[in-house]
């Protein structure tokens, strides 16, 4: 079940989550090793740059990864490490837009869970 503005966005958001928990079962159970997104693809969406290296500035070590498995699927995948523990917070994003999908990441990973890391810095 899916929710958007009008039905083809609902359709979009459906097997955008269909894809992601897909990848990420797979990623996880075949142990697979992703490739990372090169420094000059992220710089081609300013806002999610910025929200990287905000994310650094702050300490944490971010890795931002192609898991398409190839170009198959319209997922990406950031990973967060805590300064202090070496503790990770990985989220998937999926989006036929690559900044939509990397959009999803960010604000998984930059929202709640990174302000709470943040304060036990």
């Amino acid at each position: 079940m899916a929710a958007g503005n009008t039905m083809m966005e609902a359709r979009t958001q459906a097997l955008s989550e269909i894809f992601e928990r897909s990848v990420k079962y797979r990623i996880i159970s075949e142990g697979l090793s992703l490739p990372e997104v090169p420094d000059e693809v992220i710089a081609r969406f300013p806002n999610i740059q910025a929200g990287i290296a905000g994310l650094r500035k702050a300490g944490f070590g971010i890795l931002v990864k192609d898991a398409s498995l190839g170009g198959r699927y319209p997922v990406m995948n950031v990973t967060l490490v805590h300064p202090k523990d070496q503790g990770v917070f990985s989220s998937y994003g999926a989006h036929p837009r690559l900044e939509i999908a990397l959009e999803r990441n960010d604000r998984t990973a930059a929202g709640p869970r990174a302000r709470r890391i943040g304060r036990l810095s």
